[in-house]
């Protein structure tokens, strides 16, 4: 007596062979019972041949085993496949963007961004950090310098006062010292579906930066989605306070959006769907080159939520020669 698995794979019962009369008998018994198959252990165990019920019984236990094992092999399938849809749609931890607006002659801004400068330096691994210079509440030289960018973000999101923060574009960070590890680590764990693969490089004679930007959705993406990327200087020492708030040292400044603050509409992206970008500027303002890197995200503007951020870091070894002490309020020193 043999059975087929849904697989193929073929499993059999050898049953004794009978002499002429008693398989005749057997075969009479058998005709006047129902399938096995349809019988429960007590129907079985109630005919009158003790050798074709325990056969009928073993016949019946044994296809239940075969209907166990394909439904196994059929889950253990259905497993498989939900882990490979689960690999074509991975998800990444989100580099967590945290943007500041703030101002050289702004008293609060010099009393909370040292707890906050702390905070972002020992969680650098984690975060996109981006700072605005404001045009309020009074003189502010690097405002003076990235006006016409920072104005657009300041009403992107309704900024009223300094200082003010935004984490992935949607969690209001106020007053600074609010802010924590926890929840930076929240938001980093926050997975997404993007990715964003960015460099930046200076021309030979050091007056201009290229800037290249590989963006990828492992899933399908929509939105009124936007890439946005700043040139940013991550380290401005005046040798004396250039505002009226004391504050001499300033750290990842906002010194050019590319190609502006608008950024670069995207488009949709369908599941695995890389699109790539370039974009040069033509420095005409910056303080130390050796402290240049680049930030890059990708942000939907219906919503103002940022689904993956990136950032370099500036190039090593150092320029040779470039890097200069800076005057207070001085609007611009590049020397190469």
């Amino acid at each position: 007596m043999a059975y087929t698995l849904s697989g193929g794979e073929t499993m059999g019962i050898l049953i004794r062979k009978c002499k002429t009369g008693e398989q005749k008998n057997l075969k009479q018994e058998y005709q006047k019972t129902k399938h096995p198959f349809q019988m429960s252990a007590a129907e079985i165990l109630d005919q009158k041949n003790w050798a074709t019920c325990l056969v009928c019984y073993i016949c019946q236990r044994f296809h239940q085993l075969c209907k166990l094992l394909n439904m196994t092999k059929r889950l253990s399938i259905l497993a498989f496949a939900l882990l490979c849809a689960g690999a074509m749609t991975a998800q990444h931890q989100r580099r967590v963007l945290i943007e500041e607006f703030t101002n050289a002659s702004c008293p609060p801004c010099a009393a909370q961004n040292p707890a906050f400068n702390v905070t972002v330096d020992n969680n650098i691994q984690f975060l996109t950090p981006l700072k605005y210079q404001t045009s309020w509440p009074g003189y502010d030289p690097m405002n003076v310098q990235t006006q016409a960018d920072v104005a657009p973000r300041v009403t992107y999101y309704g900024v009223s006062g300094v200082p003010n923060g935004r984490q992935n574009g949607i969690l209001e960070v106020f007053p600074l010292t609010s802010y924590t590890a926890a929840m930076i680590q929240a938001a980093y764990n926050t997975l997404t579906p993007v990715t964003i693969a960015l460099s930046h490089s200076l021309n030979a004679t050091f007056d201009s930066v290229r800037v290249n930007v590989s963006v990828t959705s492992d899933s399908a993406l929509t939105g009124m989605l936007r890439l946005r990327v700043a040139v940013v200087e991550d380290e401005i020492v005046f040798a004396s306070a250039p505002g009226s708030n004391g504050e001499a040292d300033f750290y990842q400044i906002m010194r050019k959006m590319l190609p502006n603050a608008t950024g670069t509409t995207t488009g949709n992206f369908t599941a695995g769907e890389t699109k790539t970008y370039s974009f040069i500027w033509k420095l005409a303002h910056f303080y130390d080159l050796n402290s240049m890197s680049v930030a890059a995200f990708l942000q939907d503007d219906a919503t103002k939520e940022v689904h993956q951020s990136a950032r370099t870091e500036p190039i090593t070894p150092g320029i040779p020669s470039v890097g200069v002490e800076i005057p207070a309020k001085n609007v611009f020193a590049c020397a190469p």
